[in-house]
């Protein structure tokens, strides 16, 4: 089966010695995904998956039981927290969860939270650029654009414009 998951780390930026270069993040980013996670966001639990802002609406129940899971009362309470995107038990990309104002140079994906109508909004990012402007990146933007990603979520019917 080709699922989709994100999978919440026990692990944080600090714990798991991400620094902030992409390469060396992304080879412990890959072991940790093989560790067993805190919590998983599966196909089912996403509402939609908004490709051009790159924003995935976690369903209510599982917004609820990811913070319940994650002992976390709001969504800063993620902050540096570690993550993996897999693709049929394949690693594709991992990164943290951090502030979109924060002055930290991670070099690899992060995530900011949302929360919206009762719901969670992972907003992904290459890199941490306060700017926005993420030229130059590639336009697989560090395996956030991953076109079997892309694939999989118009098969399953979560894929939004």
């Amino acid at each position: 089966m080709n699922q989709l998951e994100i999978r919440f780390s026990s692990g944080t930026r600090s714990s798991l010695s991400l620094g902030y270069d992409r390469d060396a993040a992304h080879a412990k980013l890959a072991a940790d995904a093989a560790q067993p996670a805190a919590a998983v966001i599966g196909e089912g639990d996403i509402e939609g998956y908004g490709w051009e802002r790159q924003a995935i609406v976690l369903t209510k129940p599982a917004t609820e039981r990811l913070m319940a899971e994650l002992a976390a009362k709001e969504p800063w309470d993620l902050q540096q927290r570690a993550f993996e995107v897999t693709l049929g038990g394949a690693f594709v990309y991992g990164g943290i969860f951090l502030d979109p104002v924060s002055a930290m140079a991670i070099a690899y994906p992060v995530a900011y939270l949302e929360r919206t109508e009762g719901r969670l909004v992972l907003v992904l990012r290459p890199e941490q650029r306060v700017s926005g402007a993420y030229d130059g990146i590639g336009a697989d933007w560090n395996g956030i654009k991953s076109p079997a990603i892309r694939e999989r979520l118009s098969q399953i019917g979560k894929l939004v414009p």
